[in-house]
């Protein structure tokens, strides 16, 4: 009895033995293949998992920088805010009269200094002992960041009352926000952020001014300086 099919056959061993034979290397040559391929794989999938793990680091690393530098930015303008608000409290607590530090005046020349050739009056009450001399320092500032400012510092009496603090003026009417120069709005938001005026609003005077020659600046504007917040002269 056979125990393999044509095994009694010449011929039929021989095609079986040659086909096996070529079976076997044919086997053999698909599992190298497949060995290599599964090595390739294996070292791409290695290679895209650390890369991955890079770019996630990375992210986080950006993520955290980014964080820091807000942190430190809002910081930065917290210390400020403290720093000018502290110094003028004990300016009006001491009854000293006021003055720009230098880092508020720095300050101010950084955020004018894009708008230069920008036109502004620079007035001050004669109802308070300080406001010419503060009415000077700003002249200087302005004028260092390039803006168009008259050398001397206005004086005299408002039609309507005496102004308290100070306030950003256009001796005129405007009936719209796009009106207002950007150099102008900028003055008003870098005055507001140190602490000079309480709010960002451009305060519109359509009266005329007490002096006859302050009433050739109609459709100007003006950097008012009143009395301190809350004090007489």
């Amino acid at each position: 009895m056979a125990l393999f099919p044509d095994w009694n056959s010449i011929e039929s061993t021989t095609r079986w033995s040659e086909g096996l034979f070529w079976a076997g290397i044919f086997t053999l040559v698909v599992v190298v293949v497949t060995e290599l391929a599964a090595h390739v794989y294996s070292n791409r999938a290695a290679y895209l998992i650390s890369a991955d793990s890079g770019i996630q680091r990375e992210a986080l690393q950006r993520q955290e920088r980014a964080a820091e530098q807000r942190y430190s930015a809002a910081t930065a303008k917290i210390r400020e805010k403290l720093d000018i608000a502290t110094a003028e409290l004990q300016k009006i607590q001491s009854g000293k009269a006021r003055h720009l530090l230098d880092q508020q005046a720095k300050a101010l020349v950084k955020s004018l200094g894009s708008f230069s050739g920008q036109k502004i009056n620079v007035w001050s009450s004669d109802s308070s002992s300080d406001s010419v001399t503060l009415g000077r320092e700003f002249i200087a500032v302005l004028k260092r960041a390039g803006w168009n400012v008259p050398d001397e510092v206005l004086t005299g009496p408002i039609a309507g009352g005496d102004t308290e603090g100070i306030h950003v003026v256009f001796d005129g009417n405007i009936s719209s926000p796009a009106e207002i120069p950007p150099g102008i709005d900028a003055l008003i938001s870098a005055l507001e952020r140190f602490g000079f005026v309480s709010s960002e609003t451009l305060y519109v005077d359509d009266a005329e001014h007490g002096r006859d020659d302050l009433r050739k600046t109609h459709g100007q504007f003006f950097l008012k300086i009143g009395t301190a917040p809350g004090m007489k002269s």
